[in-house]
């Protein structure tokens, strides 16, 4: 295969977008794309859109395949697309992808395309490309040099970042069926433009953690492990349902108890996203828990395949208990995971299947 002229427009240092960016290094570096870089206009706030939205654009990124299809790759937590990105592309990749949310659209509804999960993970090597979007778009000089660490530390050796090798396990149907529960909660007020709707749902969604955090707690005793990390708003609302030790949900000594956990627990995320937990599940190869997703995934990823749903915390727990006492259940699900990470969460294969895709349309 010719490599692929990729053409990066960027103009964000977000987190959401980084994937996108590992994605394109790595393929770079293997030889699949020859990468290019710019930087592109700043995303203005979008000051008459609902409140979720309006700072939404610190997700997006574009690329021009072969100076011909643009490629607009949009990895923001809700579902909307603003009608000016996408009349402003070819093909517009969405990481939350509703279908009937896309096939009710006015226009343009055929240049949409799903993504595939999202997490926050940076390249095992240095990283030049990424260097000089740090220094071409952040100022404050904390920021530029804690990026430049980012981009060229690839050993960790100066202070510790989610590269791809930390996430990357094969399957262990050896370990213990520990069970792990790590999560947050969002203060539904602490935006005074945030809508009732919005208020309601942050609201639901942290009820719903907290009570899983309660019954798993109660119903499984030592071997689970979980509760919200320790922020302004879970210590006032959830005190009961705290990790004891804060340090805990950092992200280095979480990698490392997601190592020794099998059996792992995902809640739908802010606007219905699928969150970045259930992609570090993935790569790990863990058995997964999950509630019903909500958007779409690429690759076939099943329910009772790669994870099994519930849909209440007593649900939870029920589903818990059967990965607890069916251990070849449990190594069947980590095997199919690690071969659906390397087909299609992999930054470079998510990224190269998400080109290819594209590039198959555009012909």
């Amino acid at each position: 295969m010719a490599r692929i002229a990729c053409r990066l427009i960027y103009h964000s240092a977000g987190t959401h977008i980084q994937q996108v960016y590992t994605g394109l290094s790595m393929l770079h570096r293997s030889g699949v794309i020859d990468l290019t870089q710019e930087r592109g206009a700043a995303q203005t706030i979008r000051v008459r859109a609902e409140q979720h939205l309006r700072d939404a654009g610190g997700a997006h990124a574009r690329v021009v395949l072969n100076d011909r299809v643009t490629v607009h790759y949009d990895m923001h937590d809700a579902q909307e697309v603003d009608a000016r990105d996408l009349d402003d592309c070819d093909f517009y990749v969405k990481r939350s992808f509703s279908r009937s949310y896309v096939s009710g659209l006015s226009r343009g509804s055929e240049k949409l395309l799903p993504f595939g999960l999202n997490y926050h993970v940076l390249p095992d090597f240095a990283d030049s490309f990424a260097a000089r979007r740090a220094l071409s778009l952040l100022k404050a000089p904390r920021e530029q040099v804690y990026a430049l660490r980012e981009a060229l530390d690839a050993g960790n050796r100066l202070s510790f970042h989610p590269r791809v090798r930390e996430f990357e396990s094969l399957p262990d149907d050896a370990l213990p069926p520990r069970v792990l529960f790590l999560v947050t909660a969002y203060d539904p007020h602490d935006n005074p433009d945030r809508s009732a709707k919005k208020i309601e749902e942050r609201e639901h969604m942290n009820e719903t953690r907290a009570q899983c955090i309660r019954l798993l707690r109660k119903e499984l005793g030592p071997v689970f492990l979980g509760g919200f990390n320790h922020n302004e708003y879970t210590l006032k609302r959830y005190p009961d349902c705290l990790v004891s030790d804060a340090s805990i949900t950092d992200k280095k000594p979480y990698i490392r108890r997601l190592m020794y956990h099998p059996i792992c627990i995902a809640t739908t995320g802010l606007h219905g996203s699928i969150g970045w937990k259930f992609a570090e599940y993935i790569a790990a190869a863990r058995a997964v828990l999950s509630e019903r997703l909500v958007y779409h995934v690429p690759g076939e990823l099943t329910p009772g395949r790669h994870y099994l749903e519930f849909a209440s915390p007593a649900e939870c727990v029920e589903q818990a208990r059967k990965l607890i006492a069916d251990h070849r259940l449990r190594k069947e699900i980590m095997a199919a995971n690690s071969l659906y990470y390397r087909a299609h969460l992999r930054p470079d294969a998510l990224m190269l299947n998400s080109l290819l895709a594209v590039m198959s349309r555009a012909s």
